[in-house]
């Protein structure tokens, strides 16, 4: 599902979200963008968590990388409910397995 944003909003760009259900079927080899986070184990430093103003920030491991993280709320456009959600900037650096330019496709 594509999700379109407002252009004025700084640092803001398009995106498509992709919902994987239990992932039956799904080779334990598969990688890239998705395949990547089918099995691994992602944990939130609760203790870290430290509050500026409205934000609420902390960090998450992945594998051997720590990832600063800010929690939002985002529009779940399956359910039509508000959900919260921890948002890692920087193009996901550290989140994903090399850089984001990585997974670029031509359109």
């Amino acid at each position: 599902m594509r999700h379109n944003v407002a252009r004025h909003h700084v640092g803001k760009v398009d995106f498509f979200g992709l919902y994987v259900v239990e992932g039956e079927g799904v080779s334990h080899q598969v990688h890239g963008i998705i395949g990547q986070f089918q099995r691994r184990k992602i944990h939130l430093e609760r203790k870290s968590a430290t509050v500026d103003g409205d934000e609420v920030k902390s960090y998450t491991r992945i594998r051997s990388r720590r990832v600063e993280v800010i929690r939002s709320e985002k529009l779940d456009r399956l359910t039509g409910k508000m959900e919260q959600c921890w948002y890692a900037g920087n193009n996901a650096e550290g989140v994903i397995d090399g850089t984001y330019t990585d997974y670029l496709v031509e359109a």
